[in-house]
């Protein structure tokens, strides 16, 4: 895993790439700051109108709550502009380390970014189910973090990267056959997100680390 891992990384200096990198990172931001913008003016207009004292309050602890629950959503949306923009990053990587590779299945790239979402949308749920103990049990929460989301992050953008070449169901069979491993690498990737900054690079890079992955498996096959 860790030369896939350097090779994404590298590509961080090629402009095809970083330009979508920078794309991926300004829309999810600006979908989180809406977000945000959208809490505060809607606590502040839930305020009877003749408690002019309550209005300002009220819109500032709805945009603190925005910011929080942006920052705690981030991951997510992030995962999901790089299913969106998944196709893209896959050709700059092809085009710069696999220039002969073929074009990419028919229909992989809608099912590409199909897995993305349902696997965001199971992100969430188990993340949430999980909250209390996030919260209530130190240590554990912590472990608890690293193994579901290394889980979640390493079977979503595997699978994103693997329809693109494979059928669905030889994409899960190449990803249970390589779980120890690709597991191993999403748990790197889930304490990544909990650097800031380096989290804004997280669904990228890991997306990509997965196209070379995925990229030497469809070699021994061919």
């Amino acid at each position: 895993m860790l030369s896939p891992f350097a090779l994404a990384i590298g590509q961080l200096s090629d402009p095809p790439f970083r330009r979508l990198v920078l794309l991926g990172i300004a829309v999810s931001l600006a979908l989180l700051l809406g977000l945000a913008a959208a809490i505060s003016f809607l606590l502040a207009y839930a305020v009877p109108a003749d408690w002019h004292w309550a209005t300002a309050p009220a819109a500032a602890f709805g945009g603190l709550a925005g910011l929080i629950l942006a920052w705690l959503l981030f991951p997510a949306v992030s995962a999901i502009a790089a299913g969106i923009l998944g196709d893209r990053l896959a050709r700059a990587v092809e085009r710069r380390h696999y220039p002969s590779a073929p074009e990419a299945r028919a229909g992989g790239v809608i099912e590409s970014v199909g897995a993305s979402l349902r696997l965001v949308l199971a992100g969430l749920v188990l993340n949430l189910i999980a909250t209390p103990v996030y919260l209530l049990v130190p240590g554990i929460n912590l472990v608890l973090f690293l193994m579901l989301n290394g889980y979640l992050i390493s079977r979503e953008y595997f699978e994103s990267a693997a329809v693109r070449r494979f059928s669905s169901d030889t994409a899960r069979s190449i990803r249970r056959r390589r779980r120890i491993g690709l597991w191993a690498g999403g748990i790197a990737l889930a304490a990544l997100l909990a650097v800031p900054g380096l989290n804004l690079l997280v669904p990228y890079l890991g997306f990509a680390a997965m196209v070379h992955i995925v990229e030497r498996e469809r070699r021994q096959v061919g």
